[in-house]
């Protein structure tokens, strides 16, 4: 009997070790993780490549009042799309007055400068420049100028 005690007594050691690091990570929370990605808490180093061909849809955010970030200060955003080519993003804005349908769409060229995503009417004039904040094969962060926003990859729908 005190031989298969000790058999057992490693996985029983291992499981225990193991224990907190899941505890930990669920504590933690997908949105606590997403404020962190937002509030740019950790730098990570962006995966370009990641970003086209790709079709993005706004998840969350947060507004950026230059203080620190709680969870409560991270909102639903509605389902904004984003496509990106080579060189061209189709920007999709939902209609705020029936949210099962787009309002504006627009066609942009854009450029990485950087860390920065720089966007441009038909004629070349400069539009917009947002920051990256993170970006892998499932998520997009980008600092929008006072929005801080949180992307998800979505099917392409075009």
């Amino acid at each position: 009997m005190m031989n298969s005690v000790f058999k057992s007594t490693p996985i029983f050691l291992l499981i225990f070790a193991w224990m907190p690091k899941v505890v930990s990570a669920q504590e933690q929370g997908p949105a606590k993780m997403v404020l962190d990605i937002l509030s740019q808490k950790e730098k990570v180093e962006i995966e370009f490549e990641n970003l086209q061909p790709g079709a993005w849809e706004a998840l969350s955010y947060v507004e950026d009042n230059g203080g620190e970030f709680v969870e409560e200060d991270l909102l639903e955003a509605v389902p904004d799309y984003y496509n990106f080519s080579d060189s061209t993003v189709i920007i999709k804005l939902v209609n705020p007055n029936d949210y099962n349908d787009y309002g504006i769409q627009l066609n942009l060229k854009y450029k990485v400068l950087g860390n920065e995503l720089v966007l441009y009417d038909k004629k070349g004039k400069e539009k917009d420049r947002w920051q990256f904040l993170y970006l892998d094969t499932n998520y997009l962060a980008l600092d929008m100028g006072g929005l801080r926003v949180f992307f998800t990859k979505s099917p392409p729908q075009e």
